[in-house]
C-alpha cells in the first residue's frame, strides 16, 4: 500500500470531512500526508469549509488513529478500500467533479465493469415494473453488461436479483456502510452481489444510513455507469435525482414509459415529456451502445430449449391463470402441475399469487 493511501484512509476518517473538504485540505497541503504533518488550527481555518470544530477533529484524530489497527479492522469485516489514483479505483468517478476520495469495497470492481448501466426506480413496484426490470436485465446481462444500483427495496433489489439469476456481474452502491446493510432484509443479497461483484460506499463500513446520503449514494450509481435506466417512479422519486445527476455527469438518460393512470409512472413519463429516451424494447438502449452488440454471450443450450417451451409460448410476457394453461395444452390437470413446478425450480416461470404464472426471464 502506498503511503499517501494510508493518509487518505485516515483524513476521511475524521468527523466533518466529505469529498469535497478532503480535496480542498490536500490542494491546500499537497497531500493528506502534509496535512498529517503539517496542519495547524489556525491554519487550516483558512480553507473554506473547515470549521473550528472540524480543524480541532483534524488535530486530535493524529494522536488516536493508528493505520495498521484500521487495516485489521476492515479485514476482519472482509472490506478492502482504494483511494483516487489506485489502478483498482473506478475510472469512469473520475470524471465526476466530486469524486469520493477512498471508496470502501466487499467484493471487486473489476475493469469490466466499466461496461455499465444502472437501473433504478420506485420503492413500491408493480407487476409491469418487476416484468420490464427482469426482461430488460436479462438480456442486458448477455451483453456482458454490469447492472448498477442502491440497493433499496423494489426496482433496485429486482434489478440485483435479475442480474445474478442471468449470471451476470452486479454493483450496489450503499448510502451507509458496508457493515449496515439496508434494508435489512437484503443482508442475504447484499452477500451474493459482494460474490459476483461488489458492495461499494464511500462510507466507512460502520456508517448508519442517513437520509441525506442518498442523494450522495445516487452521484455515485450514476458516475459508474454509461447511462441510468428509470423503470418506474413517482413524481417525487429519489430515482429522478439519479437521472438529473446522470445529465449532470454527460450520461445517457433512459425512461420505462408506463400506464398514464399509475402513479409509479409519472415520473418516468414526464422524463419521456422532458427528453429522456424512452425503452420499449432492450434495443433502444443498444442503438446508444452498437458496439456491445458483438459481444452478446451464448446462451446455455439447456436454458435456450426450457424458453422455447409450449408454456412459455401460452405465457408471452405477460401472467397467465393455471387455468388457462390446462384448457390450452394437453396435458392432464396431475401433468400439467409436474410440469409447471418442473419449469418453476428450473427458473423458467415464476409463480404468482392466485394461481397466476409468468415467465422467469422478465
Amino acid at each position: 500500500m502506498h503511503e499517501e493511501k494510508g493518509y487518505i484512509l485516515w483524513l476521511s476518517r475524521v468527523p466533518g470531512i466529505g469529498a469535497i473538504r478532503l480535496k480542498r485540505l490536500r490542494e491546500f497541503y499537497g497531500s493528506a500526508k502534509a496535512v498529517w504533518k503539517y496542519a495547524e488550527t489556525n491554519e487550516l481555518l483558512n480553507i473554506q469549509g473547515i470549521t473550528s470544530a472540524i480543524a480541532q477533529a483534524i488535530i486530535e484524530s493524529r494522536r488516536e488513529f493508528s493505520l495498521e489497527e484500521e487495516i485489521q479492522r476492515l479485514t476482519k469485516m472482509g472490506v478492502n478500500f482504494c483511494v483516487i489514483g489506485d489502478p483498482d479505483y473506478p475510472t469512469p468517478l473520475l470524471s465526476l467533479y466530486d469524486p469520493p476520495p477512498i471508496l470502501y469495497m466487499k467484493g471487486k470492481w473489476l475493469p469490466q465493469d466499466e461496461k455499465a448501466l444502472a437501473v433504478v426506480g420506485s420503492r413500491k413496484t408493480t407487476n409491469y415494473g418487476q416484468l420490464v426490470t427482469r426482461k430488460l436485465i436479462t438480456e442486458l446481462v448477455h451483453y456482458g453488461v454490469t447492472i448498477i444500483s442502491g440497493l433499496a427495496r423494489g426496482i433496485d433489489s429486482h434489478a440485483h436479483e435479475a442480474a445474478l439469476q442471468a449470471n451476470g456481474r452486479t454493483i450496489a452502491v450503499l448510502a451507509g456502510g458496508c457493515a449496515r446493510i439496508y434494508p435489512r432484509e437484503n443482508h442475504r443479497l447484499a452477500q451474493r452481489i459482494s460474490e459476483n461483484g461488489a458492495l461499494i460506499s464511500e462510507y466507512p463500513p460502520e456508517t448508519d444510513v442517513r437520509a441525506g446520503q442518498f442523494p450522495a449514494r445516487n452521484r455515485i450509481i450514476s458516475g459508474l455507469s454509461k447511462g441510468v435506466i428509470i423503470v418506474e417512479a413517482g413524481r417525487k422519486s429519489g430515482a429522478l435525482i439519479t437521472a438529473d445527476q446522470a445529465l449532470d455527469q454527460g450520461r445517457d438518460v433512459f425512461a420505462v414509459p408506463g400506464p398514464i393512470t399509475s402513479p409509479n409512472s409519472q415520473g418516468t413519463n414526464e422524463l419521456i415529456k422532458q427528453g429522456a429516451k424512452m425503452v420499449t424494447s432492450i434495443d433502444d438502449i443498444l442503438e446508444e451502445y452498437k458496439s456491445w452488440i458483438d459481444h452478446k454471450k451464448k446462451a446455455n443450450g439447456q436454458t435456450a430449449t426450457m424458453f422455447s417451451h409450449p408454456v412459455i409460448d401460452l405465457i408471452g410476457y405477460g401472467a397467465v391463470h393455471v387455468d388457462h394453461l390446462y384448457r390450452n395444452l394437453n396435458l392432464s390437470l396431475p401433468e400439467l402441475h409436474k410440469l409447471l413446478l418442473h419449469l418453476e425450480l428450473s427458473g423458467v416461470i415464476r409463480a404468482l399469487p392466485g394461481g397466476y404464472y409468468t415467465r422467469g426471464d422478465v
